[in-house]
């Protein structure tokens, strides 16, 4: 019987002969969250009846899928029989990785797009009809919300308002003491971090919702611009955290920009939270090697496996003495922001 395959499950299969399907694409792909499963009434919904049975079956991500077959492994130059796991999507295999796979762990993944959210042992579906519900391995779920443009606003002011073509050390060095010369609100000027032709999806669902500065006069320069940039995207973070289910503890913070320890010690002080950042990097393969190491016995459950293996590269506690500057930067923030969405929250 012909299959309908994502692209993970397709590769899979071309690895084991084995037809599968892994629970945390399933629950969405038309599927059912509660249940961690395929449902006939989303796929009714979309008007999928009709091919709804050429979906794979749905397992487990820590499931071993089985051997590697002998024609793949002459064609990967890796050994038959190697086991292969089922696997899981980009998101909840960096939850795994990033050893956030606890309830009430709150996780900010600061890379081109820009996510922070939750885990917990049940399913939130609140706020409704806002930001993302993701099924995790181990019977946990990852309520996120998301600012489409994380880094990438960075990216384009180096090479807009700066003019930089290269990305080295020593950029980053200049960039640091550039931004740190600037105080907290950047002498007024705002930066909305909404740089994407598809708009955003939180705080609220906004297909026009466009990028953009305010507050510039002529005593400002690309100092305050940058400085800005930088504010905006963490103000934006705050922004989306206040939606998500309250927590205590530690944010965890992962991506690119993690390894700034400005950008770092900004987050701390504009939630009022300490921020750990675990060691290591591309923890989205490290979550799948862990649930590749779960399936095939060295850890007891996926849960010990993503929590067992944290270790913290630096810590950064938030500045009490920022606290009053950061809620003003916020507040100015969300000023601009429900001029420019044209809403009130």
């Amino acid at each position: 019987m012909p299959h309908l395959f994502s692209y993970k499950d397709f590769l899979r299969m071309r690895l084991t002969g084995r037809v599968a399907a892994d629970r945390t694409e399933a629950a969405v792909a038309p599927g059912d969250a509660r249940g961690r499963c395929r449902s006939a009434e989303m796929a009714a919904l979309f008007g999928l009846t009709d091919v709804a049975e050429k979906l794979p079956a749905p397992e487990d991500p820590e499931a071993l899928a089985g051997p590697l077959a002998a024609s793949a492994a002459a064609e990967l130059g890796l050994a038959e029989g190697t086991p292969v796991a089922i696997g899981a999507g980009d998101v909840p295999s960096t939850v795994v990785g990033a050893s956030a796979l606890q309830a009430g762990t709150a996780l900010v993944v600061l890379g081109t797009t820009c996510i922070a959210g939750v885990v917990s042992d049940e399913p939130v579906f609140t706020p409704p009809d806002l930001g993302l519900l993701f099924t995790l391995p181990g019977k946990a779920w990852f309520r996120a919300m998301v600012n489409v443009a994380g880094t990438l606003n960075l990216d384009w002011a180096i090479d807009t308002i700066l003019g930089e073509a290269q990305r080295d050390a020593a950029l980053f060095e200049r960039l640091d003491a550039m931004v740190s010369a600037v105080p907290v609100g950047s002498d007024g000027v705002v930066y909305l971090p909404y740089l994407s032709d598809s708009g955003i999806i939180a705080p609220v669902f906004d297909q026009q919702a466009r990028a953009g500065f305010s507050g510039l006069t002529p005593r400002h320069g690309r100092s305050h611009m940058m400085r800005a940039v930088y504010e905006g995207v963490m103000l934006a973070v705050r922004d989306l955290i206040q939606h998500l289910p309250p927590v205590e503890g530690d944010i965890l913070l992962t991506g690119g920009g993690a390894n700034s320890r400005v950008w770092t010690q900004m987050l701390a002080d504009a939630l009022g939270r300490p921020v750990a950042v675990p060691a290591g990097s591309e923890f989205g393969a490290r979550g799948a090697a862990l649930l590749a190491g779960t399936a095939t016995g060295l850890f007891r459950s996926v849960r010990e496996a993503s929590v067992s293996t944290r270790r913290v590269a630096r810590r950064q506690e938030p500045d009490p003495a920022a606290g009053a500057a950061w809620d003003g930067a916020f507040a100015a923030y969300c000023t601009q922001r429900d001029r420019a969405l044209r809403r009130t929250f």
